[in-house]
Order: C-alpha cells, then structure tokens, then sequence
C-alpha cells in the first residue's frame, strides 16, 4: 500500500520526552518528511538529531529540541500551538495536562481540526497505573496472573501486614510491584518468605517518602509468582482506521524472547524458537487482543511483554505504549521499524503490508549496552565497546549520544542479523564480551575474530541453535 507522504508533511508534532527512543522516533520521523519537536532536559539524546524540516521558515527555530520538562503544562501549551500530533516516549507523563489540551482543543482550535494525542490520554492512564493496567486487562479476559492490590496505610507496620495477608492468599514467592513509574527493572521486588516483606517494602518506598512519617501515597500492589519457560514479548502497531477501507490498520510483529539481567533487558533474539508455533500463534492472539481491548484510543505501537509458560499458553505481564527496547532490532531487521510503524500510525496512514513487519533476514538480536561505571571512565568503556562491535559482520551499533555515563544505565545498543540463529548467537557472544562489564584490557578485534562461540560466552537458550 502506498503512503501519501504528501499528507504526511502536513503532519508535525511533539514528542513528550527527548531521551533515546524520542531520538530515534526524531530520526524515522524525518526519513518520512514529519517535523518532530521534542521537549526535555537541554543535553538530552534527542537534542542531538531534532532539526526544523518540512515547515515554513518563520518557525523553524521553534522546531527544534526545547528545554523544558514534559511534565509542565506552560511548556506543553506552548509547544502544541505548532503541532498537530502529541505523542509519547514514556508513559509516565502528567495525564491531567494532555486530557485539558483536548478538552480545550488547544486554545480555542477549531473543533475541525483539534489536536491529535496518540496514544489517548485515557489509554496511557490505565496503562500508567500497573495495578488499573492488571485490572482493565483482567476484566477484559485477557490472561494474566493473580494479584491483589495492596490498599493505602500510613505506617510500614500496616503495610507489611496486608503484605502478608495476601500472601496467604496467593501464596510464596510472589512479586511486590509499584504501581506507578515502574519500568527498566525499577518497581519490582521478589519475595520469597515473609522475612523479605520489611526489604521489599523499603525497596519500594521512592527517596522522597523519607522525609514524609505518613506513607498513605505509597501505591503497591501484588502478583502471585508463576513460574515460567522464558519472557517474551510482542509489539502491537494500531493505526486510525483509514476511511473507506476494511482493514483494521493493525499490524503485529514476529514475537521475541527476551533475556533479562537484573531486571533489565540484556538481549533479545528473534524470532522466538521456544515454544514452538504454537508459542507463537498464542501469544500474536493475547496481544492484538490485549491492545484491541483498549478502544479507538490505542492509537501508536505497545509492547506487550508476556510470560510464556511450560505448557505454550502465555500470561501478560505489562504493556508499554510506546517503542520498546524488545524491537530496537527492527532497525536493522526488518522493512518497517518500529519508530517508522509509530510515525505511520499517528499521521493517520494506511499501515504497509503485514510482510513489511516480518523479519528481512533469517535471525536477528539486539544487546543493550548499559554504563559499567559512573563518569569518565564509564563514558571511555562504553566508546570502546562500540568501537570493537562495530567491525562485526552483521553488526548495527546505535548510540544514544548521552553526555554521561551512569551505573546501569542505557547508553547504546548494538543490533545483530545473520544468515542463520548459529551465525546469530556466536556474533551476540562476541558482542557481550566486549560490553563495559566484560571488557579485558588485551581485548581487540583480532582477538574477537578468533574467539569461537563457546570462549566468547553465550547469551542465548539453548533451544536456539
């Protein structure tokens, strides 16, 4: 199906958030002609690449990078008097601001032509809020796992009691989750006994509780354990309907198993090999359906990460509404990005093909590259971990362009095609031998070229051949 670029440059918008994934929104947005302002903190990744294009030249020096925080309804305002379309890098947004844009349809707007917020406001609330996101999906019939909300108390005495009343209930271990500004690990605590419910709970507890003796804001909820095969993931793209057309401008992409470390996603391989097609057919149905189940609002690309268990059914664990680290590979794997599928559905275009979404190679995976150290020396690993990558074949290093380097944090990824899973994973090996937390001082691309699958470490199940 073609795209009518020509609508599309009458497309402009903001993304609400300048870190990584607004930088490579930024980037597939321009490959498309649509100007994008971003708006953050003044180094962040976005401010790099977000340059006036396609718009008249009077506003042109507002069309690029602004400094100011998404979560400030003058800098929002101001910005959107420019825009047609707001979209999201991060759920974790001031919902209140955006449903007041589109009550007032951006300052006395004509009601012809308001302003567009994808995904809708009240869709990115639910989402927000693990625990409503737990519910709304639970009541909707999609498959997920037991959980309990833990109710508001002012003491930790009183909290630590529920705790483990409803762990009678569902039972250890179990997870104790935050239900708002949980992502990247952040949010979660295992308890295995009732001993680690104190931990869990300072854990959870955000530095700005110290001062406060009253903890009835603390908002925890709780999710029976369930052991699993392997997480893996599914991205959703859903477009405006086009008029006239029967297609639903839905489109999914193959799944992906994706392997966490701390609590962060290290690698991802696709396609998914465990499980078997069976796997895959499971979980492409729970996640159309889980995105589907949010109305006319889910407009944008959601992941929705899942859990696939020993018997191929699968259980969702939580959604993002917007790019994910689980697709970064799509850059370089297939012929629509996620980034380029996220511009293509809020401008209100007819999806391309499902081909178009399916793996161009045979294999592909992506290894995130996270700060080792804080500071200089953090920023010097992470350089000479994209330096020794980047003369891999098959190799694809994207680079956030972040100032500083910070323990843990995500700098880069580096995506990996190949000819076969085999030729997949020893590349991945040798890519994780070179990440900031392995890297040797005798290390180079010579060394790398002679080091075999198995010295290099893998990375990968071994259902992956």
């Amino acid at each position: 199906m073609k795209t009518n670029f020509s609508k599309i440059k009458k497309n402009n918008g903001i993304v609400v958030g300048g870190g990584q994934l607004g930088r490579m929104m930024v980037q597939a947005a321009a490959r498309l002609g649509v100007a994008m302002i971003t708006l953050d903190k003044e180094h962040s990744p976005a401010s790099q690449v977000s340059n006036p294009i396609s718009i008249d030249s009077q506003h042109a020096p507002e069309f690029k990078h602004q400094i100011g925080s998404f979560n400030s309804v003058e800098d929002i305002e101001k910005l959107s008097k420019l825009v047609d379309i707001i979209t999201i890098e991060i759920e974790h947004v001031n919902v209140a601001i955006l449903k007041t844009l589109l009550k007032n349809h951006q300052l006395g707007r004509s009601k012809k032509n308001p302003i567009k917020i994808y995904p809708h406001p009240d869709v990115i609330e639910i989402i927000q809020d693990k625990y409503r996101q737990k519910l709304f999906l639970s009541q909707a019939g999609i498959p997920v796992s037991d959980f309990e909300e833990i109710n508001a108390c002012p003491s930790s005495a009183e909290i630590e009691e529920q705790v483990q009343q409803v762990a009678g209930r569902l039972g250890f271990p179990l997870m104790l989750k935050s239900r708002l500004f949980a992502y990247d690990g952040r949010g979660n605590f295992l308890v295995k006994t009732a001993q680690d419910i104190p931990r869990a709970i300072r854990a959870l507890t955000p530095p700005s509780f110290d001062s406060k003796p009253d903890l009835s804001e603390l908002k925890l909820y709780a999710e029976r354990f369930v052991p699993f095969t392997c997480e893996i993931a599914v991205m959703v793209v859903k477009g405006v309907p086009v008029p006239g057309s029967s297609d639903p401008n839905i489109r999914v992409y193959p799944p992906v198993q994706t392997i966490h470390q701390d609590n962060i996603c290290h690698i991802v391989h696709s396609p998914l090999r465990l499980g078997g097609p069976s796997a895959s057919t499971s979980a492409l149905d729970v996640a159309q359906r889980s995105i589907t189940t949010f109305g006319a609002g889910a407009v944008g690309v959601f992941a929705v990460e899942m859990f696939l268990l020993p018997n191929n059914t699968v259980l969702v664990n939580e959604i993002a509404p917007r790019p994910h680290n689980s697709y970064h590979h799509t850059i370089s794997s297939t012929v629509t990005s996620q980034f380029t599928a996220l511009i293509l559905a809020i401008t209100s275009q007819p999806l391309p093909p499902l081909e178009s979404f399916g793996l161009a190679v045979p294999s592909a995976a992506m290894v995130n590259v996270l700060g080792h150290e804080s500071g200089e020396k953090g920023s010097h690993q992470v350089k000479r971990c994209l330096e020794l990558v980047s003369g891999l074949k098959g190799v694809n290093v994207e680079a956030y362009g972040k100032f500083s380097c910070q323990k843990g944090r995500k700098m880069a990824h580096i995506n990996v095609v190949g000819e076969s899973d085999a030729d997949v994973r020893e590349t991945v090996s040798k890519v994780v031998r070179c990440l900031p937390a392995n890297q040797t001082e005798e290390l180079n691309l010579a060394s790398l070229s002679r080091m075999s699958d198995k010295a290099a470490g893998g990375g990968f199940s071994d259902s992956n051949p």
